[in-house]
C-alpha cells in the first residue's frame, strides 16, 4: 500500500477502544485512506502522521470507539419516516387525529399522507383505529399510517379505494362483522399499499439521503439494508457512482427483486461503501400485530397463533437458490414456530458456520432451539430495544413463555454469534438507547419482562462488542467494528466512556464526532 499517496489522519491524546472482545484501548490511531495503519501510543502516531504529511486531530482526552454497525435497518423506510408524519408515542385515537390535522395544515401540498409509529397498545381507547376515525381529518387525500412494527397499517377510505385493497379477500385485510374493511391491512398488503400509492418511490432519493445523515449523527457508520428492493438499490447505485454515499451499506435484497437483480449483480458486487451481501426473507409477522407464528396460541387472544407467510417448499427453494449462488441468507423469524422452520431448513440445506446464515429477531426462542442455533453456527440478529417498546409482551405470550423472549444473554453464553441492531425505523436508531435496553433490560422503565427475566441482561462490554464487530460479522464484513490495523478507520468520539458510566446513564451518552475512513462526516454543534 502506497500510504504516502493516501490521505493520512492521526488521532492522538485520547482513549481509543480498538475492540471490546478482547478489550483493548490505545492513545493514538493513524488512518491511511480507508484503513487503520497504526494503533498504539500517541507519540508514534504523531511521528507517523508528520512523516507522511497527515492531518493531526487532538481528541483532548475524550473517548473514541469503533463506529457502530447496525446489522438490520430499513434504510428507505427510516428516511421516509424522518420526512413524513411521526406517530410515535400517540396515546389516543383523538391525538392521532390531531397529529394528522396539524401535519396537513403544515404540509398542504402533500398528495399522499404517510405516517408511521402508532401503537394501539398505547391508545386510551384500547382498540385498533379504523378508517372512519381518520377520514374527516385527511383532507380528501389518500392516507397510509404504518404501525410502529411495519407489519400493519391504517388506510383511509380513499387509500383503500385507490389501492384496490377494499376488494381483496384475505385474513390480512381486516373486516368488521358485516364484511366492511376497517382500513387495517397487514403483512404484504402494507408494502402493496405503499407501492400502489406511489409516494415512496418518488421520495426514495430524499429518504436515503436523510437516513444516512441521520445514521452518521448517531455514530452508525455501517448498516445492513434489509428488504432492499430494486428501486431502492437503483437509488443507492446512483449515489454510489457519484460518490454520494456517506455511510457503508450492505444490501440484502428482497425476494421479489432477487431474481431480476441477480442477473446483473453477483454477490459481493461493490466496494467498501456499497456491497450486495445477501437475501432477506420474511417468514412471519410481528408480536405487536399478533402475526408472529407461535407454536401455541397467543395468551391474550387464544383464537390466533400467527402463521407462516409462505409455504415451506417455497421457502426452501428460494433459500437454496440464494445459497447456491453465493448469497448470504437472512430469514425473519419472530415466533418460535417460525424459528422451527428456519432451523429445519438450515439443517436440511447443511449450512455451515462459514455461511453465516442469519436469523432475524429470534424474539421467542425455546431453550432447545438456542442449542440448535449454536450447533448450526447461525447468526442471531436481535433488537434489544424491543424490550422497551414491547412492554406488553408478557401479556401477549404469558408468564410461562416469558423466559423465551429476548433471551440475549443466553444466546451469547451458549456461543451463538450475536449481532445488535434496531430494525429502524421500528426502533430508534440511537445505539445508546439500544445499549441501555440490553444492559438494563427495562428495569429503569419498570417493564414486566425485566421482573421475570433479569438474568438475560447483557454486560456493557459484551453489548458494545455485539454492536460493533459482532454486527460486522453478521454482515460478512470483517473490516468493520474494530480499529485494529487493516480495519476500516471508522470511529466515533463520545461525550462519555460507556464502560465508566452507570448503566442507567448509557442512554445519555452523545456522539460528538463521527469519522468514516478517517474523514469527518458529522460533528455536533
Amino acid at each position: 500500500m502506497q500510504v504516502n499517496l493516501l490521505k493520512v489522519t492521526a488521532f492522538v491524546n485520547g482513549k481509543i477502544y480498538t475492540s471490546f472482545k478482547p478489550l483493548r484501548a490505545v492513545r493514538g490511531l493513524v488512518v491511511a485512506g480507508e484503513r487503520v495503519l497504526f494503533a498504539g501510543d500517541d507519540a508514534k502516531a504523531l511521528r507517523i502522521a508528520r512523516e507522511l504529511g497527515g492531518e493531526i486531530i487532538d481528541l483532548r482526552g475524550r473517548t473514541a470507539i469503533p463506529g457502530f454497525v447496525d446489522a438490520h435497518v430499513h434504510l428507505d423506510s427510516l428516511g421516509l419516516s424522518l420526512i413524513t408524519l411521526d406517530l410515535r408515542g400517540v396515546s389516543s385515537i383523538e391525538e392521532l387525529r390531531q397529529r394528522i390535522r396539524l401535519y396537513i395544515e403544515r404540509n398542504p401540498d402533500v398528495d399522499v399522507v404517510i405516517g408511521r409509529g402508532w401503537d394501539q397498545e398505547l391508545f386510551a381507547e384500547k382498540r385498533w383505529p379504523t378508517r372512519w376515525d381518520i377520514d374527516d381529518v385527511t383532507g380528501g387525500k389518500p392516507a397510509i399510517l404504518i404501525r410502529v412494527c411495519g407489519h400493519a397499517a391504517l388506510l383511509n377510505t380513499r387509500a383503500l379505494e385507490e389501492t384496490g385493497l377494499a376488494d381483496v379477500r384475505s385474513p390480512y385485510i381486516v373486516r368488521r362483522a358485516d364484511g366492511e374493511p376497517t382500513g387495517i391491512v397487514k403483512e404484504e398488503f402494507v408494502k402493496q399499499a405503499m407501492d400502489r400509492l406511489g409516494a415512496r418511490k418518488r421520495l426514495l432519493a430524499q429518504s436515503i439521503d436523510r437516513a444516512q445523515r441521520f445514521a452518521a449523527k448517531y455514530g452508525v457508520t455501517e448498516v445492513g439494508f434489509v428488504s432492499c428492493d430494486i428501486d431502492a438499490f437503483r437509488t443507492l447505485l446512483k449515489k454510489w457512482r457519484r460518490g454520494e454515499l456517506l455511510i457503508r451499506v450492505r444490501a440484502y435484497l428482497e425476494p421479489s427483486s432477487f431474481d431480476e437483480m441477480r442477473r446483473f449483480l453477483a454477490p459481493g458486487f461493490g466496494d467498501e461503501y456499497l456491497r450486495v451481501t445477501g437475501l432477506k426473507i420474511i417468514l412471519d409477522g410481528s408480536l405487536g400485530a399478533r402475526t408472529a407464528w407461535l407454536s401455541e396460541p397467543y395468551n391474550d387472544d387464544p383464537s390466533v397463533q400467527g402463521a407462516p407467510l409462505l409455504d415451506y417448499g417455497e421457502l426452501k427453494e428460494i433459500v437454496g437458490r440464494a445459497l447456491d449462488g453465493g448469497y448470504q441468507v437472512a430469514i425473519h423469524a419472530i415466533g418460535d414456530a417460525a424459528l422451527d422452520w428456519v432451523l429445519k431448513l438450515y439443517k436440511e440445506l447443511e449450512v455451515k458456520p462459514d455461511d453465516r446464515a442469519r436469523i432475524e429477531h429470534v424474539s421467542v426462542v425455546r431453550p432447545e432451539q438456542l442449542k440448535e442455533i449454536a450447533r448450526l453456527g447461525a447468526v442471531a440478529v436481535v433488537q434489544p430495544h424491543f424490550i422497551i417498546t414491547d412492554w406488553w409482551v408478557v401479556k401477549r405470550v404469558g408468564r410461562e413463555r416469558a423466559s423465551w423472549v429476548y433471551a440475549f444473554r443466553s444466546m451469547i453464553e451458549i456461543g451463538i454469534k450475536t449481532a445488535f441492531s434496531t430494525d429502524a425505523p421500528v426502533e430508534p436508531l440511537d445505539p445508546f438507547l439500544t445499549l441501555h435496553a440490553a444492559v438494563t433490560r427495562g428495569s429503569d422503565e419498570g417493564v414486566e419482562l425485566w421482573k421475570l427475566t433479569p438474568h438475560e441482561a447483557v454486560d456493557v462490554r459484551e453489548a458494545l462488542h455485539s454492536y460493533t464487530h459482532g454486527s460486522s460479522y453478521a454482515l460478512c464484513d470483517d473490516y468493520a467494528g474494530r480499529l485494529e490495523p487493516g480495519s476500516y478507520g471508522d470511529l466515533v468520539v463520545l461525550s462519555n466512556d460507556p464502560l465508566e458510566v452507570e448503566p442507567r446513564s448509557l442512554r445519555d451518552i452523545r456522539v460528538l464526532e463521527t469519522y468514516i475512513g478517517g474523514k469527518l462526516v458529522y460533528a455536533s454543534e
